[in-house]
């Protein structure tokens, strides 16, 4: 075919935005999400816990501030683009069920006696093998149908707080009967540092875990 027949290609109705903050805005949170990327494949290459030498902070730490940015800007975009918060709250709590089941298929597939045999295994390691989210969720096993949850105040005092750092923690029971709910409230408290909410945490799933997933706690 000649070039004087070749024919005429469409044009794309789509146009630049014209507006420079919310170009900023988008820019914004794609530099977050991939700073947040780029530490998801150092630990996915390195570990959790591996040092970065450059800057002396475990992949751990760096995973807590750059998820912290995210959310961040997340929560800029949210009330920028005037977002249905409820709407959103709504979706998360489904997706949240939806890969929680898709983990216990992980669970399931991965139980044998030997993994089934926790009682010389401390506690606290055995948590973070139920671990379920970076949000600190562990679920009790066998059925892990009731988790442990660390959750840290991040609004009002307490919004500039590092995520895992110093600032306010709860930690509480909750149960999955078609969602998730709180079968305790924060019985202990608050908690100053997450150390201290992971303390807490340890002993409450330490007690969960010895009177079975049926029983009151």
């Amino acid at each position: 075919m000649s070039a004087q027949h070749l024919p005429t290609p469409r044009m794309n109705p789509w146009a630049p935005d014209r507006d420079p903050r919310q170009a900023r805005r988008i820019g914004k949170t794609l530099e977050e999400v991939n700073e947040l990327g780029a530490v998801l494949a150092r630990i996915s290459i390195q570990g959790m816990d591996a040092i970065d030498p450059a800057s002396g902070k475990t992949n751990r730490q760096r995973l807590h501030e750059e998820t912290a940015d995210v959310l961040a800007q997340i929560e800029c975009n949210v009330r920028a683009f005037d977002m249905d918060k409820n709407a959103m709250f709504d979706r998360q709590e489904a997706k949240a069920e939806q890969m929680l089941e898709w983990e216990r298929h992980f669970d399931e597939a991965s139980s044998s006696p030997a993994a089934e045999a926790t009682a010389f295994i401390p506690a606290r390691k055995e948590m973070v093998k139920h671990s379920v989210s970076v949000e600190w969720r562990f679920a009790i096993p066998p059925a892990n149908t009731r988790r442990v949850v660390i959750q840290q105040r991040q609004d009002g005092p307490f919004r500039g707080d590092e995520v895992g750092g110093s600032g306010y923690y709860y930690t509480s029971i909750e149960e999955y009967s078609g969602h998730w709910k709180h079968v305790t409230g924060s019985s202990t408290g608050g908690h100053s540092s997450f150390s201290a909410a992971m303390d807490a945490a340890e002993d409450q799933w330490r007690v969960a875990s010895a009177k079975g997933i049926g029983s009151a706690v």
